[in-house]
């Protein structure tokens, strides 16, 4: 009777593979917060700034070199109200996206942490599995290669 013949696997996944590529998904996810971070600020800014000239525009081919009536004003006041509230929806509506983004940041930080620990236990046990088949074998009298 032959014995079973004990084939090693082609790929061997290690720790610090596992956390190279965690790390990587981990950068890229990052690098795409930053990223949307800035064009978010960007686009606010450049929101901001269009409303001031829209605003300063309309005063002053109002006003033409006068100053303001108090019925301009309030309309004025009016028209920075809205603005104001359109700024606060849009602020929200851009912290509720980078709530989800850090929501898939801490499940990402939370894997790799999980699978750093799972790979480590499963490491100790390969290494016991191994010396235990190391020690049937010498009992049994067969060669390892």
């Amino acid at each position: 009777m032959s014995s079973p013949e004990i084939k090693k696997p082609d790929y061997v996944v290690t720790v610090a593979h596992l956390e190279s590529r965690l790390k990587a998904r981990l950068s890229r996810t990052e690098s795409n917060l930053r990223q949307e971070i800035v064009q978010t600020g960007a686009e606010v800014a450049n929101s901001v700034l269009d409303a001031v000239r829209r605003m300063f525009d309309e005063q002053n081919r109002r006003n033409d070199e006068k100053f303001a009536t108090k019925v301009e004003l309030q309309e004025l006041k009016m028209e920075v109200k809205e603005f104001k509230e359109e700024f606060i929806e849009f602020r929200r509506a851009n912290l509720t996206s980078m709530d989800a983004l850090m929501t898939e940041l801490k499940a990402i930080r939370e894997e790799l942490t999980t699978g750093g620990y799972r790979q480590a236990k499963h490491s100790d046990r390969i290494e016991e599995h191994e010396t235990r088949i190391i020690r049937l074998e010498n009992k049994v009298g067969l060669a390892t290669s």
